[in-house]
């Protein structure tokens, strides 16, 4: 079945963007709080994009709770990676 065949690429193409995601996010995580990086730039982007690869992973999976949390995830990091928290 073809049909088949696509959702089953689609759904693993955005697991594996969800586990690329989850990396980002616990290693930029990990990496400040071990003071490898400072909570600057590279630490707000890393968390951003890794958000919304979760995000996209949620979505196809029809996870909503989940997605809510990492599309609030997103929105924090990209405000803050912005400078709009009085940083």
């Amino acid at each position: 079945m073809k049909g088949t065949d696509n959702k089953t690429a689609r759904q693993r193409g955005a697991l594996n963007l969800g586990w690329i995601g989850m990396v980002l996010v616990v290693g930029a995580f990990a990496a400040a709080n071990l003071e490898w990086i400072d909570r600057g730039a590279l630490y707000f982007a890393a968390t951003a994009t890794g958000s919304v690869l979760l995000c996209v992973a949620n979505l196809a999976r029809v996870n909503y709770p989940s997605f809510a949390l990492n599309a609030v995830w997103t929105v924090i990091a990209i405000v803050s990676l912005l400078g709009g928290f009085g940083r």
